[in-house]
């Protein structure tokens, strides 16, 4: 019964499954073995030993595989009138150019001390028979002074294979790389499991760096993306409090300024530093500094933006007009640049805000014809006026900061603090530095 072969045979296969990193390195050493013997026979050897390499090697050869074996060969000849010929040495000859009759020309030439002594002629001897191993001993004694073929070139063939010793571990580790790579697949994207040091190697992490138990390097990131974000995530008591202490000891020791959101104040304990020009935002706290709102004005148009992140509408309930209304009286009575107890003042007085806006497109918002819609708008004023008391009056601050000063020259670090009992009331003062210190960054 004949058998039936399914499928289709390939004539070739790519990419190749044969190790070729391995091959590629075998090849690389035979090309630089091949380059230390042209130098070794190139610039090692005299000119007489250039020319009879071919024939030191043929009769070295011969000669070890019998001792009686012959063969014919041509000798090199020096020779004057009236001076017996005898076999050229090495002090007779020099790189050049001899004519040979009928032949090739010598690749030789007579060297000055052989035409002091008379020597006129340097030739190519008739062709004769010679025993290959005493012509061997010959060769070695006068013309390769005691070398053999091994002395000569033992010391190229060494480098040859010390290069192909130093390649192998890393053709071996690619190929194997490489087959694994054939055989379960190459990942194109997705998360992918690295050591440190390849991490380090991957993204060119020269930044800030965590290291963790267990951890003999740092994970580091590449300083130009430290601007960006960073998500730290574990379970109570899995070390992201240990991991933000070595940030903010880096930090520290590269001399760089930081904003420090510490509710528990456990990083002002460990790094704040009057001395440096640090700064605690935290009215409840005596060493806050007095600030103002209308003192971080630059232009009217900010206005708006510190009333939206004074007054932040729920998730749920954007654009709800008790959010908004009180927005836009903030940002007006800011235009009049009020100190914080002066603005405090205003907004808990209705009658004095009805006469700042009277005139105004805002006049609607409190009209006192539509009671529940006054009543929601002031009462909302009236929750941040009652954030707003809680500021340093003016001299009675630790000294005086300003967001947009601190931005232009960025002296020491700022911990925006909070105990759980402070923390509803001082929620909207926080949102506003978090947000004006970002603003001021940005421009």
């Amino acid at each position: 019964m004949a058998m039936t072969k399914w499928g289709r045979k390939e004539t070739i296969i790519w990419p190749p499954h044969s190790p070729i990193y391995t091959y590629g390195a075998v090849l690389m050493a035979v090309v630089l073995t091949g380059l230390f013997l042209y130098c070794r026979f190139s610039f090692g050897n005299s000119s007489l030993q250039r020319f009879y390499t071919p024939t030191y090697i043929r009769s070295s050869v011969a000669g070890a595989i019998g001792a009686s074996r012959r063969d014919n060969y041509r000798m090199l000849m020096v020779g004057a009138r009236g001076i017996p010929p005898r076999l050229a040495t090495n002090p007779d000859v020099t790189d050049g150019e001899t004519p040979e009759p009928g032949g090739k020309p010598i690749p030789l030439a007579l060297s000055q001390p052989a035409l002091q002594r008379g020597y006129a002629l340097l030739y190519l001897g008739p062709e004769q028979s010679y025993i290959d191993a005493p012509l061997s001993a010959y060769l070695k004694s006068v013309v390769y002074r005691g070398d053999s073929l091994s002395d000569l070139y033992k010391l190229p063939l060494i480098f040859g294979l010390v290069s192909l010793v130093i390649q192998l571990p890393f053709s071996i580790a690619k190929d194997v790389r490489r087959r694994k790579g054939l055989r379960y697949g190459r990942r194109l994207k997705g998360p992918e499991m690295l050591t440190p040091k390849e991490f380090n190697s991957r993204v060119k992490g020269d930044g800030i760096g965590i290291k963790t138990d267990g951890m003999k390097a740092m994970i580091r990131i590449p300083e130009r993306a430290e601007a960006q974000h960073m998500q730290i995530i574990g379970d109570t008591g899995a070390g992201k409090t240990m991991i933000m202490l070595q940030i903010l000891r880096q930090i520290k020791h590269r001399g760089d300024s930081a904003i420090v959101y510490d509710p528990a104040r456990d990083f002002v304990k460990r790094f704040y530093d009057p001395k440096n020009g640090d700064v605690i935002l935290n009215p409840l706290d005596k060493r806050c500094p007095y600030w103002g709102p209308s003192e971080e004005l630059r232009r009217r148009s900010e206005a708006k933006a510190l009333a939206v992140s004074l007054f932040q509408p729920p998730q749920d309930r954007k654009g709800e007009f008790f959010i908004e209304s009180p927005q836009k009286i903030f940002a007006f009575l800011m235009a009049y640049g009020p100190t914080p107890e002066e603005l405090v003042k205003w907004m808990s007085d209705p009658e004095e805000i009805e006469r700042r806006l009277k005139g105004t497109e805002h006049a609607h918002l409190i009209n006192p014809k539509a009671e529940h819609q006054r009543a929601g708008v002031l009462g909302s004023l009236g929750l941040v006026a009652d954030s707003l008391r809680l500021l340093p009056k003016k001299g009675e601050g630790n000294g005086d900061w300003s967001a947009t000063e601190w931005a232009e020259t960025r002296q020491g670090w700022i911990f925006i603090t909070s105990l759980p009992a402070e923390r509803e009331a001082l929620r909207p003062l926080q949102s506003l530095w978090i947000d004006l210190l970002v603003l001021r960054l940005e421009a």
